[in-house]
């Protein structure tokens, strides 16, 4: 039995590196090299605003990374032999090193696509430590994996290279999602609707991060989901159905919270998973709007990037998103000649075909003006959508004091656009 499952190169299409950070906006970088292209580029903010985040590329199967077959393959599969891993619909996701850790709720187990490698595995696909709903997957700093695996009410951890190592079982416990520090874990969960915290060594409950509690109190939740530890070591919590952000410190105690369900620029309407990066900055996957809000560390919204629609980089159910410095060099390609990319971000999309959609924040390199990349943008879609139903949604206006400043502004008036449905609308797994 092994738990680590290698699936054999098959297709062809130049490696890649996914993992998401947003760091810094201030950078230097060499004089830009400009020049008519082909490709359409997606951009947030579009022009003419300046941009700051830039849609690089998406996978779906595991021959979106892996190189054509060689002569071991045919010996082994036959000439016409392929093993193809399709990325089914996934969830939650992280990334390190190279490497996206992806959860697959209708092909269990957490798809590895090591871009560096040009290779895909699965984790956990088999025998007793089959995981049956993973729903987050999260890194230690040592390098330990660790999973929350919804459907057999439990967090499995992993080795650094990937190989089952134990699994921690709390009673009456069924986790959403988990954020691992040196010494702790939390998770969120859906029995008690309260974060646990954990000791990392040995899954003993150390305490708990608020209560259950609906109406509009912070310091409760309805259905918390989205988990993150920041770089002050803030516990950043997301309610999806109460629509709201809740910052606590390490130890529990409230901090503040912003959101709430409506369809104005920088509140919620589904927000699912959650991450943040060594700048302080959160972002927030949203169903509904299909997009990520960025937000500073006081909570107030940056910009948003995705969207609905047709355009390279759109979004379709997004639920997943992990932020990663570096690794830009793995889309050295897919970078415009204009842009310089500082970090990675990742998002899953539950359907279409960008299940695993790559993003670089980053800005204009040095020299380089907007109208660099004007001719090259590809028009995208601002408007938001409601996944619950057939029926569009009204979309507010935000008043110019809640427009977007730290980044460049961005026009807050989005169109409301024709939805598709979302079967996890009370945030249940399916």
């Amino acid at each position: 039995m092994k738990p680590t499952q290698t699936i054999k190169r098959t297709g062809s299409r130049a490696a890649a590196a996914v993992l998401i950070a947003l760091t810094a906006l201030s950078g230097c970088g060499s004089t830009p090299t400009t020049g008519p292209s082909a490709r359409q580029y997606s951009f947030w903010p579009p022009y003419p605003d300046p941009p700051r985040i830039q849609f690089l590329r998406s996978y779906q199967f595991s021959k979106d990374i892996e190189p054509e077959g060689g002569k071991l393959d045919a010996l082994i599969y036959g000439e016409a032999g392929q093993q193809v891993l399709p990325i089914n619909k996934p969830y939650g996701v992280t990334a390190v090193d190279g490497r996206i850790y992806v959860c697959d709720i209708r092909n269990p187990g957490v798809v590895v696509l090591d871009l560096r490698n040009q290779q895909t595995r699965v984790i956990g696909s088999g025998g007793v430590t089959r995981l049956v709903r993973p729903t987050d997957v999260a890194i230690a700093p040592d390098g330990l994996i660790y999973v929350a695996d919804l459907g057999a009410n439990r967090i499995v951890v992993y080795d650094q290279n990937e190989r089952y190592l134990t699994r921690f079982e709390p009673p009456q416990f069924k986790p959403g999602a988990l954020a691992v520090t040196t010494d702790r874990i939390y998770v969120t969960d859906y029995v008690s609707k309260q974060v646990l915290i954990l000791d990392r060594s040995n899954g003993q409950e150390l305490g708990r991060i608020g209560e259950e509690g609906g109406g509009g109190e912070d310091g409760a939740f309805i259905r918390p989901l989205g988990i993150d530890v920041d770089v002050d070591g803030r516990v950043i919590v997301g309610d999806v159905l109460k629509g709201r952000v809740q910052v606590f410190s390490p130890t529990g105690e409230l901090l503040f919270g912003f959101g709430k369900i409506t369809t104005a620029i920088g509140e919620f309407v589904r927000p699912k998973h959650l991450a943040t990066d060594r700048e302080g900055r959160i972002y927030v996957v949203d169903a509904a709007f299909q997009n990520v809000q960025v937000f500073n560390h006081e909570g107030k919204l940056l910009t948003w990037f995705g969207n609905a629609g047709d355009h390279p980089g759109a979004m379709f159910l997004p639920v997943g998103v992990s932020v990663l410095e570096g690794n830009t060099d793995l889309f050295e390609k897919d970078i415009h000649p204009s842009f310089q990319a500082e970090s990675l971000l990742i998002v899953t999309n539950q359907f279409g075909p960008a299940k695993v959609a790559v993003y670089a924040l980053g800005q204009l390199k040095p020299g380089a003006s907007v109208e660099d990349t004007r001719a090259d943008q590809a028009e995208i879609n601002l408007g938001v959508t409601d996944t619950g139903g057939p029926e569009q949604v009204p979309v507010d206006t935000a008043p110019a004091s809640e427009t977007p400043a730290e980044l460049p502004e961005m026009d807050p008036q989005r169109p409301p656009v024709q939805p598709p449905v979302d079967n996890n609308a009370a945030g249940s797994v399916k």
